[in-house]
């Protein structure tokens, strides 16, 4: 009897610590599955998060290549406004005034040919201006001195003829 009772103690201790043990590893499990849950939810989240990102650079980059397209636009028409003003300034012999206007159009495109071009045009054409007109200026003034200083005055216009400023 005494052994009996002592096995069924011995059987109810095992069963216990068995029933112990799985509780423990019920409740293991279930916090495992929920840390599984929560790192599952957090990895969705996480790839969500990527897409949404990726799409905000998309966007960005979208963005920025149209702000580019419009700022080339921009400074192609800003570019054709001032050569064309240089142009109409050209053609009123307002040298000076045209070559701004061609370095204007050179600050924007440096590699231009026509605008290069058109602007060696305009200084030299404002330089040979201004040459002429003090030639002018000059010999209109001897020319007021009277007799004496024709032939002078007469010197001076034919320099300014060379020039071949306005033909």
């Amino acid at each position: 009897r005494r052994e009996a009772e002592r096995r069924k103690n011995q059987a109810k201790l095992v069963a216990l610590v068995g029933f112990t043990l799985f509780f423990i590893a019920l409740v293991a499990g279930f916090f495992a599955f929920s840390a599984y849950q929560a790192a599952e939810k957090a990895r969705q989240e996480a790839v969500a998060s990527r897409e949404m990102a990726q799409n905000e650079q998309r966007k960005a980059e979208e963005a920025y290549s149209q702000l580019q397209h419009e700022t080339r636009q921009r400074e192609e028409a800003q570019f054709k406004e001032i050569l064309e003003r240089g142009k109409t300034l050209m053609a009123k012999s307002d040298y000076t005034m045209a070559a701004n206007e061609f370095q204007l159009a050179l600050a924007i495109r440096p590699d231009d040919p026509e605008a290069s071009t058109l602007f060696q045009q305009a200084q030299q054409k404002a330089g040979i201006k201004s040459r002429y007109e003090r030639l002018i200026t000059e010999g209109e003034a001897l020319a007021a001195n009277g007799n004496r200083s024709l032939l002078a005055a007469r010197e001076k216009y034919r320099q300014a003829l060379r020039l071949h400023y306005n033909d």
